[in-house]
């Protein structure tokens, strides 16, 4: 889409960002998008701590047959729906103009050591007619979608994604709902070789006990 090269100009240089201080990090409310472009605001979602956001309403400005889809028309929340802990974007991204439009939505997410990404899920709904939303990460690897359907990649495990979407409508289309989740390498559960410890220590014991009665019994 012609607008897209004028969108993503500056874009690359978020993919620098240093560590974010997931210190402050509160859980991901339901709210619109301009509360989580403040500043260093970051939330979490389980153990995703998502940050950094950036929206660009490009084209969606009330002119030329698109509707005007500013940060405070664009609900967000929490997504759980399909794959694990992500973020939704709702607004209506509609197209009854004669040229393409889009939008941009930038933000990272972050995960534990323990439990880092391995995959990336992108679901659009409310989509009609003709659209096209292109999710770029920062490892490399880019998820498009142009239909209801869920889309998923897998990649080696990584602890921090940039994600950069561009949300694009060509005339006579629809969107109203974006989602982007992240699966996850499930931890080691606090404890579970204890038992195992345990049961591999008594097995030794009561062998040592066999081995010193079949002495005794010989012995005598």
């Amino acid at each position: 889409m012609k607008s897209r090269l004028l969108l993503l100009t500056g874009i690359a240089a978020l993919a620098f960002v240093g560590p974010i201080n997931t210190a402050a990090a509160v859980p991901c409310g339901t709210t619109t998008l301009d509360n989580w472009l403040v500043s260093g605001f970051s939330c979490t979602v389980r153990d995703k701590t998502f940050s950094g956001f950036t929206y660009q309403q490009g084209a969606f400005n009330g002119l030329n047959g698109h509707s005007n889809v500013p940060a405070s028309s664009v609900g967000v929340g929490p997504a759980f729906t399909t794959a694990g802990p992500g973020v939704g974007f709702n607004a209506f991204w509609n197209n009854t103009g004669t040229t393409s439009a889009d939008a941009l939505l930038t933000f990272r997410v972050t995960a534990p050591a323990t439990t880092p990404i391995i995959d990336f899920h992108l679901l659009l709904d409310g989509v009609i007619g003709p659209v096209l939303d292109v999710a770029s990460l920062s490892n490399g690897v880019t998820l498009s979608s142009s239909d209801n359907l869920e889309h998923a990649v897998s990649f080696a495990s990584v602890t921090s994604l940039l994600v950069i979407d561009d949300i694009g409508v060509n005339p006579g289309g629809t969107i109203s709902s974006v989602e982007k989740q992240f699966s996850q390498v499930p931890g080691p559960v606090v404890g579970a070789g204890l038992p195992g410890l345990v049961m591999a220590c008594g097995g030794l014991l009561a062998l040592a006990r066999r081995r010193r009665q079949k002495r005794y019994l010989q012995a005598a």
